[in-house]
């Protein structure tokens, strides 16, 4: 959601004054229209996801969320509109979000339209998969990730393969990952993912939840829920981080977010998990190569196109080996040799200090890493987001304007 700052004053009230009815399960739409007043910073640049706790009518409380329709309507005499969708909150309430097409642009005042129906796939997300073994999600019918969540030790082969859970990412077509599996070099490297090669628990205990050795093993224990919408699509789900005998050590909630846009994004997604120890305090360490959480393109830039990766950061002369704290690090490479794709991710500033981003790798391995300890009695949230688009790097300055609607926009 929108937070003051001191240099960007967003502000967003939502006032539910209509007198409602319901009649035979469907609600008048025109009695469900209520003001929406939003500012927003140039800052934040195109395209950018802002949300806002709502009082949601209490004819609607019973409603499915997924069936409660929104459209946003300028208040002035122009004709933009866009689609809302309200989407359950942590704290039992209820959220409203929306994508901002132009945060310089955008009107300051629209009119949000509440209504009860079904939004065709064509134009929403959608789930889809194997169950026990992986999740598609998709966006308007088009494949997008898959979370890769089979765990299967009746073969050496298939406990390497199923050791960990990963997000693959599709390219535009919907037909063919961007990303590593469990194959090539550095097998281990998959998808966007996440680990620590020293992870210290029950006193003088360490285990490599990173390369996976001796027996340890991330395993998906349940989804605690799934949504999808116009607007984003959520799938929180519980991993075990287990022992070589098979129990856990940690206990995370991992939740991915994905925001509708338009090509040539692929995906914008928003990557947050709670890890909270199972059984005594943990210290989360290692290095930056092989701890922290990480995006792996697929094998084919490490065996074709290596040469053409390069990396971008904020400060122009940021150096990724020594500086701390960077806000993002972005990378482009290449599937054939006329086909760039790039990936940038964001930190957090609520995310451990000092943080230390491993760019620099040609074959396509990067991400954020950090040490930090986390109490028995307490639990660790770190979030990310993703930007992931068929094109070559962008201006430093939109890549900017990426990070601070993360940070400043809608979260």
């Amino acid at each position: 959601m929108f937070k003051q700052k001191s240099w960007v004053q967003p502000f967003l009230w939502i006032a539910a004054a209509a007198v409602l009815s319901v009649c035979a399960s469907t609600v008048r739409a025109a009695a469900l229209t209520v003001p929406v007043a939003v500012e927003t910073d140039q800052a934040m640049g195109r395209h950018v996801p802002v949300g806002t706790s709502i009082d949601l009518p209490e004819q609607l409380r019973g409603v499915d969320p997924e069936r409660i329709l929104v459209t946003l309507r300028a208040a002035d005499a122009s004709e933009q509109s866009t689609a809302g969708q309200v989407v359950p909150a942590a704290d039992g309430g209820y959220e409203l979000w929306w994508i901002v097409e132009d945060a310089a642009e955008a009107p300051s005042r629209w009119q949000a339209a509440f209504s009860i129906g079904q939004v065709s796939a064509n134009e929403r997300f959608s789930w889809a998969g194997k169950p026990g073994d992986y999740l598609d999600l998709l966006y308007k019918g088009r494949p997008v990730t898959r979370y890769m969540y089979a765990s299967d030790t009746s073969s050496e082969q298939r406990a390497f393969e199923t050791f960990k859970v990963f997000h693959h990412v599709f390219d535009e077509t919907g037909r063919n990952f961007i990303t590593n599996g469990p194959g090539g070099r550095f097998p281990h490297h998959r998808g966007i993912y996440y680990g620590f090669n020293h992870l210290h628990y029950d006193g003088d205990q360490r285990d490599d939840w990173w390369h996976m050795r001796d027996g340890v093993r991330q395993e998906h224990y349940q989804f605690e829920k799934t949504i999808a919408g116009p607007v984003l699509a959520r799938s929180t789900a519980v991993i075990h981080w287990n022992d070589a005998a098979g129990e856990p050590v940690v206990i995370e909630r991992r939740t991915l977010t994905a925001f509708a846009q338009p090509l040539p994004t692929i995906a914008l997604l928003d990557f947050e998990s709670e890890l909270t120890p199972a059984r005594s305090d943990i210290r989360l360490a290692g290095d930056p190569e092989h701890a922290g959480v990480q995006y792996r393109a697929c094998n084919y830039v490490f065996e074709e196109t290596k040469d053409r990766t390069i990396y971008v950061f904020d400060d122009p002369d940021a150096n990724a080996h020594r500086d701390r704290d960077m806000p993002w690090a972005a990378m482009r490479y290449f599937m054939r040799l006329d086909r760039p794709y790039t990936v940038q991710q964001m930190d957090h500033p609520t995310n451990p200090r000092e943080t230390r981003f491993s760019a620099y790798r040609d074959y396509g391995r990067f991400g954020a890493f950090f040490v930090t300890d986390v109490a028995e009695n307490e639990s660790l949230t770190v979030r990310y987001r993703f930007w992931i688009a068929n094109t070559g790097m962008p201006d430093r300055q939109d890549l900017r304007q990426h990070w601070n609607a993360f940070v400043h926009g809608g979260n």
